[in-house]
């Protein structure tokens, strides 16, 4: 993404957050926008854009002072949702932008609306390994891994998934159920029969070819070589991803990395973990925000871009 994108995005973002009455995290939004600004070699000097959003910090901490506190709501009305999934939506194609639209409405707690989202991708076979991904990842965000379990077990009867998928997204299931320390056990991905595979497998070849270049990342490892943590390493679990950004999650205790994750951060050193390999990588925080609802409200969701080997 782009500093011009993200400033779009961050504007956006800020500007929902107050029109929902979250003035907090707008406020945390503009403050977290005034300090990538700063550390920006294109825009730092753009006086017109820093004095716009000096102004709406200013104008927010004037509100927040007349008032005891904000009132926050959870459950986002459709349209409110429909503004989420289409604000956060910044790839060329539609089918990308869908899957960003989808993971937004995740990452603003809408799991309800996003599960809709991600099912109607997947029945258009769009990107089906990531969207069947994104539906457990959204039940196991909810604390709901039977949802997930029921999912999988719709999906071994469905004309979806190739063999080799199903074995991809059950592998993924079992591993996120025994983060969980969940113990279930899953049906097994029978073998195709030998008559008629081949058609089958052909019909599936257009859809496989579109995710190849989507790597399904589980977790990440960032070294840092600066800040209170120089020399260290911490690994994160991905909590969502869409094409090559992955959110993961920071415990509201752990402030002081949350701090060092600031958008426009730049990550010289990350190792990257999928299901089939392990590779280096580097990156940049593109986002940040506090989980509004279930099971993690109040932690930080981070956004990271992966730019490459």
């Amino acid at each position: 993404m782009s500093e011009k994108d993200h400033i779009k995005r961050s504007l956006k973002e800020a500007e929902l957050y107050q029109t929902q009455g979250l003035l907090e995290e707008a406020k945390e939004k503009y403050e977290q926008l005034q300090e990538f600004i700063g550390k920006s070699q294109h825009f730092s000097n753009h006086e017109k854009l820093i004095h716009a959003v000096e102004s709406k910090i200013r104008k927010l901490e004037k509100t927040l002072a007349d008032i005891d506190g904000a009132p926050v709501t959870l459950e986002l009305s459709h349209n409110v949702q429909d503004l989420i999934k289409n604000l956060f939506a910044f790839s060329q194609t539609e089918e990308s932008a869908a899957m960003e639209g989808a993971v937004a409405l995740a990452k603003f707690g809408q799991y309800d609306r996003a599960l809709t989202e991600f099912r109607n991708l997947l029945e258009q076979g769009v990107m089906p390994v990531m969207s069947a991904k994104n539906i457990i990842r959204c039940y196991i965000s909810m604390n709901e891994p039977n949802g997930a379990v029921g999912e999988f077990e719709k999906w071994l009867s469905r004309d979806v998934f190739s063999t080799d998928e199903l074995k991809g997204v059950r592998t993924f299931l079992q591993g996120a159920l025994e983060k969980k320390s969940i113990k279930v056990n899953l049906p097994a991905v029978a073998e195709p029969q030998q008559v008629g595979v081949k058609p089958k497998a052909k019909k599936k070849k257009k859809k496989k070819k579109e995710e190849e270049l989507l790597l399904d990342i589980s977790g990440i490892s960032i070294r840092f070589n600066m800040g209170p943590l120089k020399g260290q390493t911490v690994d994160f679990d991905v909590d969502f991803q869409s094409a090559n950004t992955v959110s993961v999650v920071i415990s509201v205790d752990q402030k002081e990395l949350a701090e060092m994750l600031a958008p426009g951060t730049h990550l010289p050193e990350l190792q990257c973990y999928s299901p089939i390999t392990v590779f280096r990588s580097h990156g940049i925080v593109s986002g940040k925000a506090t989980v509004k609802q279930g099971p993690r409200k109040g932690d930080y969701m981070v956004d990271i871009t992966i730019e490459g080997e």
